[in-house]
């Protein structure tokens, strides 16, 4: 029993318990559009969009109510194009929101894909009328310009990571801190602003949900170079500099010979430069595709080791390595990636250096595994 304790604590300790809902759709009968096929795409998209706000049941007391009415479906008012105007409404509890989907489809187009497109949009707008904003972090702006939140009471640093999750705390999405600035308010205050970047995401980030510090920004990786003359295995560690969007790796390596006649043990720090390809996004909407989770990465490090050689014995080593990675955030956690880079060595003895890696020796290529805390 302790132990189920221990294991679901993380899980909901982040945010609180989801509200439950059964959902009631009402669309009126429709000469233009099929009724049915209006009250079914709602039903699909509302279940997909809403679910990090509430778990849709049949057996739940309260009711979550979709009216759709004034529906028009014309092709007489514009040459080539149908226009698509409902009217949907949106009760949750003691509050009510009305907004208007209005879109012109061209011919030879569904209707259906094109409502579902425009329920999609504004369920992923600002429907802080309908969901009152609890207090605490929250993102308030999920825009193509940028993701912001002006609730920022903590006034969280530049460089820190921050969990975006749904109301039971799950995360849906991690973002980096890259920018604080003042943003003109509708009063003369100006509105105190952070702004993110995402770094992974396994859906779209909209207004609303929980934003939550990362506990240490902690992350560990293992990777297995391979040159011309070695082969070896690398840990590494990394954490963030405070106020600033780099990193401080520390790694230590080992690394033989493919004839066995070396081995090379190296220690190694440096700095780490990190974006994801979400950045590139037109529209917040393609979050948590596949190469939005993309990241590229720029590493220097420097170091020292020991080498040991069958003829010579030990010896002391000298170091420095630049790579790019390119990685593939899999989940809130896991990462896995290709690593290319160059590497100097430099064996000292008596005072004077020999260089054992460089040249066409010096290029590294390595598989990378690793772990976000």
């Amino acid at each position: 029993m302790l132990l189920t304790v221990v294991i679901l604590f993380p899980l909901f300790a982040l945010g609180a318990g989801v509200d439950s809902a059964r959902m009631e759709i009402i669309v009126p009968p429709s000469s233009a559009v099929s009724s049915d096929a209006l009250r079914a795409s709602t039903s699909l998209v509302a279940g997909q969009e809403l679910d990090w706000r509430l778990e849709f049941t049949d057996s739940a007391a309260e009711i979550f109510k979709i009216e759709l009415s004034e529906i028009i479906y014309d092709d007489s008012l514009f040459a080539g194009k149908h226009l698509l105007q409902v009217t949907v409404g949106i009760a949750w509890r003691d509050s009510v929101a009305v907004r208007t989907i209005a879109c012109l489809i061209p011919e030879g187009t569904s209707w259906e894909t094109t409502f579902r497109q425009e329920l999609i949009r504004l369920f992923r707008s600002d429907l802080s009328d309908v969901f009152p904003t609890a207090d605490g972090l929250r993102l308030t702006h999920a825009m193509a310009s940028g993701y912001w939140t002006t609730s920022d009471s903590a006034e969280l640093p530049i460089g820190e990571r921050v969990w975006v999750t749904d109301t039971q705390g799950a995360a849906v999405a991690l973002v980096t801190v890259v920018d604080r600035f003042d943003f003109p308010g509708e009063s003369e205050q100006p509105v105190a602003v952070t702004e993110f970047s995402p770094l992974w995401a396994k859906r779209p980030i909209v207004v609303g949900m929980p934003l939550v510090r990362q506990k240490t920004g902690l992350s560990f990786s293992l990777a297995f170079p391979v040159s011309l003359e070695r082969i070896g295995m690398e840990g590494a560690v990394e954490l963030p500099i405070r106020r600033t969007t780099f990193r401080f790796s520390g790694k230590v390596g080992f690394d033989a010979l493919m004839d066995n006649s070396a081995f090379e043990v190296m220690a190694q720090a440096g700095l780490v430069s990190r974006f994801a390809l979400g950045i590139f996004g037109k529209s917040p909407d393609v979050l948590g595709s596949w190469w939005t989770n993309l990241q590229t990465a720029a590493l220097f490090h420097v170091g020292v080791g020991t080498r040991w050689h069958a003829s010579d014995g030990f010896g002391f080593l000298l170091g420095a390595e630049i790579e790019f990675q390119l990685s593939h955030q899999s989940s809130a956690h896991w990462y896995w990636g290709v690593s290319a880079g160059y590497r100097y060595r430099v064996l000292v003895e008596s005072g004077i250096g020999t260089t054992v890696q460089g040249n066409a020796q010096g290029f590294t290529l390595s598989p990378i595994v690793g772990w976000l805390w």
